[in-house]
């Protein structure tokens, strides 16, 4: 994420990797006490007590005076505001990876307490003055680092490294004398580091003490270490060893041959690998980690193991993160950790030189996947489990390959057996007879068929046994997965068979749908029907486990069972059906997504978005914060859909996909899905100028946003190439852009030309971009020296923003203020002290009315430093500055403090 909250010390925010300032004050305090309760909601009632310690003022006047902070500190965290304001207060919604406290708690709970201590830059939130939030926060939090150095140093002790942490021992039992887990810690590195004396002078010291200040003895477990040392018995330090392997699956049948097979590979010999492979489906985990059990305690030194998901919708487990987490696991410092697959890998293999450990690998996609985390020592295995046979493997690594059949007859029953329990299957054994044959031997199919029953206890056997018998048609599994060819169509058409026709229906034409996850308002769209309806029909297809609900309202399937459904849909559903299906579910997510583009702030003018299908029952979205939460929801599956619009060779739906989702992308930074977007759209869209000319500015906005200038350029000067055939103010917007990509490559000549090209290919259509235009050419002739140009540019630029509001639009007073602003400093750097005043007077008026109170006060500054400069008073004008700075907690108070101590000195 481009911004990051810190609160483990002073309060920090960056934003592109750069510090945002922070206003002094209540901004601070209403900003950290959101982040310490970030994604909760924080009512206005415990603001005004964190912000006034119990005496707040009147209540309308708090909340307004919240409200205006709220405003300030927004417009102080520009792009990296995470600020949102609900029925019931404000909440900072954050990613867990862009604050570090969210960072600090997982990291302790996953063991790495050495790095989350690290995050750590001290006291938390020492600049934030509140003792209240100190009360109600700060200090549970300091807490819950003590703790976390509580276990790190268990951690060392486990390691051995018992001289290592007695200075640090020493210290914290001096900072903290009452605590006694570090007593206990202290008397216990003593005694294993050979000083057996001072551990005893150490225990009587923290008995006198918890005498003198408590008034009673230490605790029971400091007690009982007491008395080991003193009888010779303490415990030696426990060696740690990773003991990872997931729990066995309780419904384990057969692969009798497949275990002799896996117990003959271990033994002292060179280092050996397993591959076992076969189709999904088939229990390759399964075998892996009940076989992995049984041999644990013929590996000493541990059991690794990782889910590296080359198979799942989402990237596959990289290396680097498989062997980091291995390295940690292994006790290795997060800091010593080298930064390199190939380093990370050496490492790994440098650790495991001297001892025994099993290393189960589930899930690879292909060799390369695998190659990285393998061992080099005699005395390690490695188990590998995927979908593919991984020749490569076999071939040069000498892997032994454990083909995984389907299972025979017998264990299948057993296997049903073990689900529905061995009295349902003895009153129907032909049925059971019928139930295998249908499911071929195939654990999920035999789970699936299993679980149908189970939900349903009065059902015969005999009628589920009749439906896979008279399955004709059987998916080929050869389309998932083309290791081994496994019937699965009879299995799933059991649960399907069981439908009503509209519910079939809803279940085949859900695999149209873009993206994985569908929310109930778009399968509506996609079904053509009521949203109760659909919500219906999706319930009645999670109850027959034909789709999974991966969250409160939001349907996916199986991958397996989606690739079925697909299937059936190009079966059942003729194909214009098909056609008209999925031009709903585009319209759908278009006219949504323009809804919500609507809702954010800085509105825009209008494409002509009109969807053919209208959704009936859209979803409210009639908030900013409605619209932010939709999109949050959306984004994969408007992503899809932009794909799937591209695929299926609907530009138009493409484009403006792209064009409605953009704004939303730009203010949360993701500009890497903007710009993939962006391409995806771009080919379809080079037919029209228009969305031609928008696909190419996006690209080039990508780029902008990650910091990518030139990258930036070359896309907007594309999209100035086209701009031309679209309209003269498409064109003039493009050289605009053109001309702040070299304004930040310092290419002010360049940029000059593009803002010059802009205003006079602009011409009468210019409208509100001309006096933007030349406000930032103005700004370049300044920096550039030509202030007499920069003067002339302000001017017009303020008539400009004058027309726009007579015109009643926004902006107008703002942007006068602002040129204003520029112009006072053009005419201070000339020595034009009337002129200087006259428009800081200006700004200073408009301030007055239309800004809020840092621009005020801001304004105040220039004019009392205008005033100075020609030898008036400009006490009067630094004065109100300085009320409003501390009323708002400003640290430009400060400057304006200095400015009247030396006004008042001479």
């Amino acid at each position: 994420m481009t911004a990051q909250f810190r609160v483990l010390g002073t309060l920090e925010v960056t934003s592109h990797g750069r510090p945002v300032p922070l206003p002094a004050g209540h901004s601070r305090v209403v900003l950290a006490g959101l982040l310490l309760r970030a994604n909760e909601v924080v009512s206005v009632e415990q603001l005004t007590r964190w912000l006034w310690d119990g005496a707040p003022p009147n209540p309308d006047r708090a909340v307004k005076t919240i409200h205006m902070i709220m405003t300030r500190l927004r417009k102080a965290l520009g792009e990296a505001n995470v600020v949102v304001t609900t029925a019931t207060g404000y909440v900072a919604r954050v990613e867990p990876d862009q604050l570090d406290l969210t960072r600090f708690r997982a990291l302790v709970t996953s063991g790495a307490h050495t790095e989350a201590l690290a995050l750590w830059r001290g006291p938390a939130l020492t600049d934030v003055v509140s003792d209240s939030l100190h009360q109600d926060e700060i200090a549970a939090l300091e807490e819950d680092r003590l703790a976390a150095l509580e276990l790190r140093v268990d951690d060392d002790l486990a390691r051995g490294r018992h001289l290592d942490v007695l200075p640090e021992l020493r210290a914290l039992t001096r900072q903290h004398p009452l605590r006694e887990r570090f007593w206990s810690q202290l008397v216990l590195a003593l005694y294993r580091a050979g000083q057996q004396a001072d551990a005893l002078s150490a225990y009587r010291e923290v008995t006198r003490l918890f005498a003198r200040e408590l008034g009673s003895r230490p605790g029971a477990q400091l007690r009982e270490l007491h008395q080991q040392i003193l009888a010779g018995a303490v415990a030696p330090p426990p060696v740690r060893v990773p003991r990872q392997l997931p729990a066995p699956c309780p419904f384990f049948v057969g692969r009798t041959g497949e275990l002799a097979a896996l117990d003959a590979l271990v033994g002292p010999a060179a280092m050996t690998v397993a591959v076992i492979s076969g189709a999904a489906g088939l229990g390759k985990t399964t075998l892996a980690v009940q076989w992995a059990h049984t041999v644990a305690e013929r590996f000493p030194d541990g059991q690794l193991y990782v889910n590296l998901r080359g198979y799942d919708a989402t990237a596959p487990v990289p290396p680097a993160d498989a062997l980091r987490a291995f390295l940690e696991a292994l006790d290795v410092p997060p800091e010593q950790i080298a930064s390199t697959v190939d380093a990370r890998a050496a490492q790994f293999r440098g650790l495991l030189a001297d001892r025994r450990v099993l290393v189960l690998l589930d899930n690879a996609r292909d060799a390369e996947h695998v190659r990285p985390l393998l061992p080099a020592n005699p005395g390690c295995l490695v188990l590998v489990t995927s979908r593919n046979q991984l020749s490569g493997l076999v071939a040069k690594e000498g892997a032994r390959p454990i083909s995984l059949p389907t299972l025979d007859d017998d264990h299948a029953a057993t296997l049903l057996g073990l689900h529905l329990g061995e009295q349902r299957l003895r009153s129907d054994p032909d049925a059971v007879a019928g139930l295998v044959a249908g499911c071929a031997g195939l654990p999920l199919a035999l789970s699936l068929v299993a679980a149908r029953a189970a939900l349903d206890p009065g059902a015969a056997l005999r009628d589920l046994a009749a439906e896979l018998a008279d399955a004709t048609a059987r998916l080929d599994v050869a389309v998932v997965d083309d290791d081994a060819p496994v019937s699965l169509r009879s299995v799933f058409s059991t649960s399907y068979r069981q439908l009503g026709p509209e519910t079939a229906r809803a279940f085949r034409q859900l695999s149209l749908h873009p993206g994985r996850g569908a929310g109930v308002h778009a399968a509506a769209a996609l079904f053509d029907v009521p949203v109760a309806t659909a919500r219906r029909l999706l319930t009645e297809l999670k109850r027959a486990h034909l789709l999974n609900e991966q969250a409160p309202g939001r349907f996916e399937y199986h991958d397996l069972l989606c690739a079925y459904a697909y299937e059936l849909c190009l079966e059942h559903d003729p194909e214009p059906e098909r056609r008209i299906a999925r031009h709903r579910a585009l319209d759908f997510y278009l006219h949504c997504a323009e809804v919500a583009d609507g809702q954010l702030p800085g509105g825009r003018a209008p494409i002509g978005i009109d969807p053919l299908h209208r959704p009936a029952e859209p979803p409210v979205i009639d908030s900013t914060e409605a619209a932010t939460a939709w999109f949050a929801a959306e984004t994969p599956n408007l992503v899809a859909a932009v794909e799937l619009a591209a695929a299926l060779g609907w530009p138009t739906h493409a484009w403006q996909l792209v064009y409605a989702v953009a704004r939303h992308l730009w203010l949360g930074t993701d500009h890497r899905t903007l710009g993939r977007i962006a391409r995806t759209a771009l080919g379809g869209a080079a037919e029209e100028p228009r969305a031609h000319r928008l696909m190419l500015q996006y690209l080039g906005t990508a780029h902008y946003g990650l910091g990518e200038h030139e990258e930036a350029l070359t896309w907007f000067r594309r999209a100035t190439e086209v701009s031309a055939s679209v309209s003269p103010a498409a064109h003039a917007r493009a050289l605009q852009s053109e001309g702040l990509a070299l304004d930040r490559l310092r290419r002010y000549d360049e940029a000059e030309q593009q803002y010059l090209a802009a205003l006079e290919i602009a011409g009468a259509d210019a409208g509100e971009v001309e006096p933007v235009i030349r406000h930032n050419l103005a700004c370049t002739y300044r920096a550039t020296g030509r202030h007499a140009d920069a003067q002339r540019e302000l001017h017009r630029a303020i008539e400009l923003y004058g027309e726009i509001e007579l015109r009643g639009a926004s902006g107008g007073p703002i942007g006068i203020l602002q040129a204003h602003d520029e112009l006072a400093k053009v005419h201070l750097d000339l020595g034009e002290l009337a002129e200087a005043e006259t428009s800081a007077r200006a700004a200073a008026d408009l301030a007055r009315e239309y800004a809020g109170l840092p621009l005020q006060a801001e304004m105040l500054v220039l004019l009392g430093d205008v005033l100075h400069r020609a030898g008036a008073d400009p006490t009067p004008h630094w004065e109100q500055a300085l009320a409003i700075y501390e009323e708002i907690g400003a640290t430009e108070a400060d400057g304006v403090r200095e400015r009247l101590q030396a006004v008042r000195n001479v």
